[in-house]
């Protein structure tokens, strides 16, 4: 359903924004099973699974960053009001904001999990 106020380039960036930020947030997930996978794997397999999980996350974390990106990086049409090109700005930092707050909370993870 779209708004009066907001132009269809704003409609457009929002889809694009909706579909980085989906993406970013599909990495917590693969980072949970990998971080299951290693606690009930036996210590020869660790090695192993240990590498696959930190390729597959590093491939991931470079399609998150690399979408957030994408988005932070579109040009602003001309022919948007002062308004709506104050909103399109901060709103192109929201995925790289998800972004940066999930390789955080993954690495801080990761921390705890390498003391305990």
């Amino acid at each position: 359903m779209k708004t009066k106020i907001l132009s269809i380039p704003v409609h457009q960036l929002h889809r694009k924004v909706l579909k980085t930020v989906l993406i970013i947030l599909a990495i917590l997930p693969i980072a949970q099973v990998y971080v299951h996978l290693w606690h009930i794997s036996h210590a020869s397999s660790q090695i192993v699974l240990g590498f696959f999980a930190v390729s597959l996350l590093c491939s991931s974390f470079m399609v998150g960053f690399i979408c957030a990106l994408q988005v932070l990086h579109l040009p602003l049409l001309a022919e948007l009001t002062a308004l709506e090109q104050r909103i399109v700005t901060y709103y192109q930092r929201v995925p790289m904001l998800f972004f940066v707050i999930l390789v955080a909370y993954i690495s801080s993870d990761a921390a705890a999990m390498i003391v305990y």
